[in-house]
């Protein structure tokens, strides 16, 4: 059986709108990257090694909540992701890791919503989190309309 789980208002405006300062105050370290899956470049800021990010009480609601389910071991991967005006990702499943994370740290964008496919459409909006088997799960981004849509986004393996 495959997992999903909402979670609302993990993360505070203010620490929404902090984690966003802190991908546009470290420009020198975002990469931008495509490839098949995600044809228009995105923007990622690797934070997984960050303390500031890592202690954000929300990591306890994963440790305490979903551990159990998923099985996983780790935190493998950690990254405030800025997706522009007309990226997407097209549906795939992940290999190697058990349960992934994202939350969104805006909605003042169209588009853009992460979707389960023939599961659930998340809606954008500001502290939510999304938690799901990544790697049994059919997923996508749909396509950002308008404006810019960031979120963070965590991988455990």
């Amino acid at each position: 059986m495959s997992n999903y789980f909402i979670e609302e208002n993990v993360l505070t405006d203010d620490e929404c709108v902090s984690l966003i300062n802190f991908y546009n105050q470290n420009t020198s370290d975002i990469n931008s990257w495509h490839n098949q899956i995600i044809p228009v470049p995105i923007h990622t800021l690797r934070v997984t090694q960050n303390p500031v990010i890592t202690n954000l009480k929300f990591f306890k609601l994963i440790e305490n909540k979903y551990k159990n389910i998923f099985n996983y071991n780790k935190l493998d991967n950690l990254e405030i992701v800025k997706w522009p005006e007309t990226s997407y990702a097209m549906q795939h499943i992940d290999s190697d890791d058990k349960m992934t994370f994202l939350i969104y740290l805006n909605d003042e964008f169209e588009g853009g919503e992460n979707e389960l496919v023939n599961i659930h459409k998340v809606k954008p909006k500001k502290g939510r989190m999304s938690l799901f088997d990544n790697g049994k799960i059919l997923h996508k981004v749909n396509k950002v309309s308008k404006g810019d849509r960031y979120v963070l986004s965590g991988w455990y393996q």
